[in-house]
């Protein structure tokens, strides 16, 4: 990561806003899920998301149901933050799928 890409992370984690649109992405039991949500929450080092639709653990079960809170952290939150645990923006656009 170079001295650019670090900083438009650190942008758009000063951003973050109650009620903005993002994609979630964590890990759980050796997976790693994402899904579109909507923030909650956003504390110092951690942010709170309401995930908007259903993540499956497998073709007949729903792990995480609509609905679902999902803790990630923040930039700031460095020992715990990574490409697979964070939150990232989502315009308009994304939301549409």
């Amino acid at each position: 990561m170079d001295a650019s890409e670090y900083r438009r992370l650190r942008d758009e984690d000063e951003a973050l806003a109650i009620g903005q649109p993002v994609t979630v992405y964590w890990t759980n039991s050796y997976r790693f899920l994402q899904a579109p949500g909507t923030v909650t929450k956003v504390n110092a080092q951690s942010v709170l998301v309401e995930i908007a639709e259903d993540v499956p653990i497998n073709r007949r079960r729903i792990g995480w149901p609509k609905g679902t809170v999902i803790k990630a952290p923040r930039l700031s939150a460095y020992k715990l933050w990574s490409t697979n645990n964070r939150v990232e923006p989502r315009s308009d656009a994304d939301g549409d799928r």
